[in-house]
């Protein structure tokens, strides 16, 4: 994972389990609650990740989160 900071690489960590796991996405809610921050702090990680290029959200979509190595 290039140029993500710990916690952005903590998130991708999460999500990829969490598909792996559970079949779709974690929510935001669902992510804020396992790295301990808000909602909105989650929300400025993942445009980070997806301006990184590692991630696709997609906006107005419940568990909207593609990894992008994921979407071949």
């Amino acid at each position: 994972m290039i140029n993500l900071t710990e916690r952005q690489a903590k998130i991708m960590q999460y999500i990829r389990a969490f598909k792996k796991r559970a079949g779709v996405a974690p929510s935001y809610r669902e992510i804020a609650a396992y790295m301990g921050i808000t909602v909105s702090g989650v929300r400025k990680h993942l445009e980070l990740i997806e301006k990184k290029g590692q991630i696709e959200v997609t906006p107005y979509r419940a568990r909207g989160i593609e990894i992008k190595e994921e979407k071949k």
